[in-house]
């Protein structure tokens, strides 16, 4: 259901792991980019439940990709996650 909001073409791409940060509440955040649709960047929240600590995906949230302009020939790419879709799983 969680993934249902986005376009599938995104999750049959391959990915690129952006960054992987320990949440302070638990899990872990990871920060993924799909290579064929490189316009949003997702991050997700996965949480190891129960005994066997299985892994969860609690939390995944799309932000839009922003092009900065440093000098005349040099570009960044800069997550922008304020205002953007997001989805929480209880």
């Amino acid at each position: 259901q969680m993934l249902d909001k986005w376009d599938k073409a995104y999750f049959r791409s391959k990915f690129i792991v952006m960054s992987r940060d320990d949440n302070t509440f638990g899990g872990t955040f990871i920060t993924i980019l799909f290579q064929d649709r490189p316009d949003r960047v997702f991050v997700i929240w996965i949480y190891p439940e129960g005994k066997n600590k299985r892994l969860t995906l609690r939390r995944l949230e799309a932000g839009r990709l922003q092009r900065r302009r440093h000098s005349q020939n040099q570009y960044s790419v800069q997550e922008a996650y304020r205002g953007q879709s997001s989805c929480d799983v209880s």
